[in-house]
């Protein structure tokens, strides 16, 4: 009865863990290079949360990013991605893949613009967050928590390494640039 019971909650929980979990398909740094309106480098300066439906209870979070680089597109100092979800008091808007930011995070964002405000490419497939690896290196990988990717020709869930890989930024921001020149 307890193993019987152990089996039930487990599936119970990976059954959970994909229902809540969003499913993309997997798109190349081509694709995302020629369908962004911006490509931009840069830091979480600050998150703000409002209220969209107060009823509905849905919120959107306003990110403000101090861009050290446009990589393509405009030339401002800092601009505002808009995100569904975010938390307001004791109240959460969670949507399943929605990256979660905070101050001070380096990314490299693909955005495509939605009336009036940047949003991220494919609500996270466009955001790679930057960091250091063991020799101090700057590398970029997609944030792809809560994402399953799939490929879009067959349909098949895409594993691992080929789903989320890591390039350093230099050659990261190299192999955009040269989508932008073809």
């Amino acid at each position: 009865m307890r193993k019987n019971l152990l089996i039930a909650v487990s599936v119970l929980v990976l059954f959970c863990s994909v229902i809540f979990a969003l499913t993309l398909a997997k798109a190349t740094v081509e694709e995302l290079t020629q369908e962004s309106t911006l490509i931009v480098h840069g830091t979480v300066q600050k998150i703000e949360n409002q209220w969209e439906n107060q009823d509905e209870g849905t919120i959107n979070s306003f990110v403000t990013i101090d861009v050290f680089e446009y990589i393509k597109g405009m030339d401002e100092s800092s601009l505002v991605i808009k995100q569904m979800g975010g938390h307001i008091g004791d109240w959460g808007d969670v949507i399943p893949g929605t990256p979660v930011f905070s101050k001070g995070d380096e990314v490299v964002l693909f955005l495509v613009k939605h009336q009036n405000f940047y949003e991220i490419h494919s609500i996270a497939l466009g955001l790679f967050r930057v960091y250091e690896d063991d020799l101090g290196q700057k590398m970029v990988m997609n944030d792809l928590r809560n994402i399953n990717l799939i490929d879009p020709i067959t349909g098949n869930p895409v594993a691992g390494n080929e789903a989320n890989p890591a390039f350093t930024l230099s050659l990261f921001r190299g192999q955009i640039r040269s989508y932008l020149s073809d």
